[in-house]
């Protein structure tokens, strides 16, 4: 028999369905009820994206703390050459001062900052793991609605969209557990879904 709600094929005794979680009206009773029919057709992956498999507000917190660390190291060994190099020029007695060397590295690393998180993320995202390695660790994935793979542009978009959800004093994230598909405000701004393996 199939399953009314998700369309998944199921052994006749069976009582509950194993793909979405739905009760199964008993096989003599569903004959008695209607004719027999041709199973249900549904597009490639609509039975795979059951309530179930959408990932929590925290494996996704985790996932965005290894992320950060895995950053936050990529960050200093960017940052270490170029203040060690304005350091020098400071500590050398020329006309760079200190607080000239400090605010050169800040205008140096912000920006740089921003693009290596942008291309950490969105390459990793829309290449074939469809996941950050924090994520990956975790068995997650970033897909779009039809849980397929999301391209650079797409995944770009949701990691800028992040913005929008830290600047709603982190409204944007903390919808998620709330949201039908578990879905951040990048997420829907985005057109994505963030599922289990």
């Amino acid at each position: 028999m199939f399953c009314t709600s998700c369309g998944h094929q199921m052994p006749d005794a069976a009582q509950f369905c194993t793909s979405c979680g739905a009760y199964l009206t008993p096989p003599v009773a569903a004959a008695a009820a209607r004719p027999v029919a041709a199973p249900m057709v549904l597009p490639p992956g609509a039975a795979a994206l059951s309530g179930r498999r959408y990932a929590g507000f925290w494996i996704r917190f985790l996932a965005c703390f290894i992320d950060g660390i895995i950053l936050q190291v990529a960050s200093f060994v960017l940052a270490l050459p170029i203040i060690l190099v304005l350091g020098v020029a400071a500590a050398g007695g020329g006309r760079m001062t200190e607080q000239m060397a400090s605010a050169s590295a800040m205008f140096l690393l912000f920006p740089l900052t921003i693009v290596m998180n942008w291309l950490y993320e969105a390459g990793f995202t829309s290449s074939a793991r469809q996941a950050t390695p924090g994520k990956m660790a975790l068995n997650i994935v970033v897909t779009d609605m039809a849980e397929g793979r999301i391209s650079f542009g797409r995944a770009s978009g949701r990691h800028f969209a992040k913005y929008l959800s830290s600047f709603t004093l982190l409204i944007g994230y903390l919808i998620q557990p709330f949201t039908e598909k578990r879905q951040a405000l990048h997420d829907l701004l985005a057109g994505t879904l963030v599922v289990r393996r």
